[in-house]
């Protein structure tokens, strides 16, 4: 997996922002874990010697980060909608290729204009304004669940089957922390006081 070894059956082919898939298989089923592409490869020395590569990567959050909205004014529509519209903007597949599950949205926006905007950003202000949740699966697909998710949706809720008699609490560093208090003094203005005078004139003569 090094790219400087012109040996590897993989020379050529370990550059950066290629695609990759990994894929979780339990008995006859497999599972995406995660679709995205590689930031960058990285040889790291482990305590035996050796090398391990360190391959980075990230998911279609990333190209968030970098594209920015082009969009137009927006008016009566609800927040999944929106968000549907921003992910056009970031050139994301729709929702025909299976990669969108948004909810509908609990939310209208009577006006909404993004405008070059970082498509993150846009995205967190909608959710944070939903109460919602939005994140990519680890099939690549944008999922997007409004407030009311979790009352409509059996499967999202927890049951507990025990007391809690082995939580446990945790104290850090953060905890702590040291207050000063410090007694200041106003200024107070005196009275007028003559500290020194000249008893008799001073003359400095020319050329002196």
């Amino acid at each position: 997996f090094s790219p400087l070894n012109t040996s590897s059956s993989l020379s050529g082919s370990l550059i950066p922002y290629r695609s990759i898939n990994i894929d979780w298989t339990m008995g006859a089923s497999t599972f995406r874990r995660f679709r995205g592409k590689i930031l960058s490869y990285t040889p790291q020395p482990n305590v035996s010697g050796q090398h391990e590569m360190v391959i980075e990567l990230v998911d279609e959050g990333d190209n968030f980060q970098r594209r920015e909205t082009r969009s137009t004014l927006y008016t009566n529509m609800t927040s999944g909608s929106l968000i549907g519209n921003i992910l056009d903007n970031a050139g994301f597949a729709g929702s025909a290729a299976g990669s969108r599950f948004l909810d509908a949205g609990q939310d209208t926006y009577p006006f909404a204009y993004f405008d070059q905007r970082k498509i993150d950003e846009v995205l967190v202000d909608i959710i944070k304004t939903e109460y919602g949740f939005g994140f990519i699966r680890g099939d690549g697909s944008y999922v997007f669940h409004d407030r009311f998710y979790r009352q409509l949706n059996s499967t999202a809720s927890a049951t507990w089957s025990e007391n809690m008699t082995d939580i446990t609490f945790v104290r850090t560093i953060d905890d702590l922390y040291t207050e000063a208090r410090v007694t200041t003094l106003p200024e107070v203005i005196k009275p007028l006081t003559t500290v020194w005078t000249i008893q008799s004139p001073v003359t400095i003569s020319p050329s002196s």
